[in-house]
């Protein structure tokens, strides 16, 4: 099949279409935080504008059919490749770039006024467009994030064929000087095949953009999520300190929890439990210091009242629809149900607790136990393990209980690693002697 003149300016015409719609496209998604979509925007342009006029084809018209469409691929593809540099952020020396685009602007000028049919300006038109795509290839092949790496590999496999494309033009009207016959390829051909390996460059920036974006959306939603967590954490320390138990008890319980949940084979929801547990008692914010902080026995009215922090932390926590934030309003409800139904607020038994507030109710106790409060010292660390045996089925989760005794040298490690400088010596010592069951 032979593509007739108008065939071909038709392809050149809708390839050309494309270029200029994908690199709008890509422009405008990248939400215009990055330079470089902008120059690819104008590179594609430029090259629309460029290639049909190569099928004027005029030989009076030197300038019009020779010089304007090389000059404009010559600034299309400077364009183009600054582009990449920018969006990929990579410093380079434009100004060789844009004096090797002068130089070939120059020679391709001189030889279409002067000899408008030699193949020389074909060979240094071909080697210097071939140069400049080649210099961007290595700011593609070191990307600063996963997510690019791909697309950023499909768009340097696109340079790299350009450059041979371009090479093999150059090539071909090499020939020509030594072979008048010896032509393989008709330029037509080669600068169809050059559209449209542009058109492959044009749609691999687009991907490039759309992994950038998702980059910065995950890094903008770790950003959050940490922020999240250090103000969480903020505010269950803020609670302690009120209630003068030491920070590293909100730190511990949320350890604690990390390693039952894990235990349980819940390795995703493991950390947002862990992140969730220190506001297990937010709702002590909300109690009266007289109350919160009385050194002897509460008597049955401010019993009552204490546990009134339970539905406080709920109210304070359940109107956000965080899934953080919602898990944590869930422990701090349920953190004092016991598993034979006599806790409170609600007196649920058993499975009608959520796991994750069985979980914490086990961990607050165990570290509660552990070390010393306002109303009691420290228990030894046998007595700890013995308690939490016998209220196995009646405070807590049985198979909690057991997985707590499988991990109990996960706890030790916890509970020296986060406690109080008074209590380090005292507790070092009663772990150490203290049985493993």
């Amino acid at each position: 099949m032979i593509l007739t003149a108008s065939d071909v300016f038709l392809i050149f015409s809708l390839v050309d279409l494309l270029l200029v719609a994908v690199s709008y496209i890509t422009w405008h998604q990248s939400r215009y935080k990055n330079s470089g979509p902008f120059h690819w925007l104008i590179g594609y342009s430029l090259l629309s504008l460029g290639f049909p006029l190569f099928l004027i084809n005029d030989k009076t018209l030197p300038l019009l059919s020779l010089v304007l469409p090389n000059a404009l691929i010559f600034l299309g593809t400077f364009e183009i490749i600054r582009g990449t540099y920018e969006f990929q952020r990579k410093k380079v020396l434009f100004s060789i770039l844009l004096s090797l685009v002068g130089l070939g602007i120059v020679l391709d000028t001189w030889f279409s006024l002067l000899a408008p049919n030699t193949p020389l300006r074909i060979i240094f038109s071909g080697s210097i467009v071939a140069i400049l795509t080649a210099s961007v290839l290595p700011a593609l092949f070191k990307v600063s994030n996963k997510q690019e790496r791909l697309p950023a590999f499909f768009a340097g496999f696109f340079y790299f064929a350009l450059s041979i494309l371009m090479l093999i033009r150059a090539l071909t009207a090499l020939m020509r000087i030594v072979d008048q016959h010896s032509f393989f390829i008709t330029d037509t051909i080669i600068l169809l095949s050059v559209v449209f390996v542009f058109l492959g460059i044009a749609f691999a920036h687009l991907q490039m953009v759309h992994a950038r974006l998702f980059f910065e959306l995950e890094l903008t939603t770790q950003q959050t999520l940490s922020a999240e967590r250090e103000i969480m954490l903020i505010l269950s320390e803020v609670v302690e300190s009120r209630s003068h138990e030491t920070a590293f008890h909100v730190v511990r319980v949320a350890e604690y929890a990390r390693i039952l949940a894990e235990a349980l084979g819940l390795k995703h929801e493991a950390s947002l439990i862990a992140e969730a547990a220190p506001l297990h008692d937010v709702g002590k914010i909300g109690i009266p210091d007289n109350i919160l902080n009385k050194k002897g026995p509460l008597s049955p009215e401010e019993r009552q009242i204490m546990q009134t922090h339970t539905t406080l932390g709920y109210d304070i926590l359940a109107n956000s629809d965080r899934p953080l934030m919602q898990m944590a309003a869930i422990i701090a409800l349920e953190h004092h149900e016991r598993w034979d139904g006599t806790g409170y607020p609600h007196q649920k038994a058993q499975n009608e607790i959520s796991l994750v507030g069985r979980i914490v109710c086990l961990c607050d106790v165990f570290d509660a136990l552990s070390m010393s409060r306002l109303y009691k010292p420290a228990w030894d660390f046998h007595l700890v393990l013995n308690y939490i045996t016998d209220m196995s089925g009646k405070m807590f989760d049985p198979r909690l209980v057991d997985l707590l005794i499988a991990k109990i040298e996960n706890f030790r490690a916890v509970s020296l690693r986060y406690q109080d400088e008074s209590q380090l010596k005292k507790r070092a010592l009663n772990f150490a002697s203290a049985p493993t069951k």
